[in-house]
């Protein structure tokens, strides 16, 4: 629950449309309007997605981007599968460093709207 709850918290950026999963497994997807749960066009999706992910590896977290969550083509998404002997500091960095990217990948993709 740790894990999801500080997830969560970084739904205050624009993009950030919803936060699910279970346990370690967990997904976290990206919108272009948050209040109506607008997908990003279909010649960006996997942009977005691909940004975060390129943007946490920099910044020394792996996750997994992925695209196609709304229609089959549309939908950026990204997950988050720490290891099971994960410990709550580490979960601490992960969300930081989470955080930070998404930060870092929202002004660039905001700024081409």
């Amino acid at each position: 629950g740790y894990l999801k709850d500080q997830l969560k918290t970084l739904s205050r950026h624009a993009i950030v449309g919803d936060i699910r999963g279970k346990g370690f497994l967990l997904g976290m997807e990206f919108v272009k309007d948050q209040k109506a749960r607008e997908p990003f066009e279909f010649e960006e999706s996997g942009y977005v997605a691909n940004l975060i992910a390129k943007k946490a590896f920099k910044n020394g977290l792996i996750i997994y981007p992925g695209t196609g969550t709304v229609n089959g083509h549309q939908g950026d998404h990204i997950l988050i599968a720490p290891p099971f002997i994960i410990k709550k500091e580490e979960i601490d960095q992960m969300i930081s460093i989470l955080n930070e990217s998404i930060k870092e990948a929202e002004a660039e993709v905001l700024a081409k709207l």
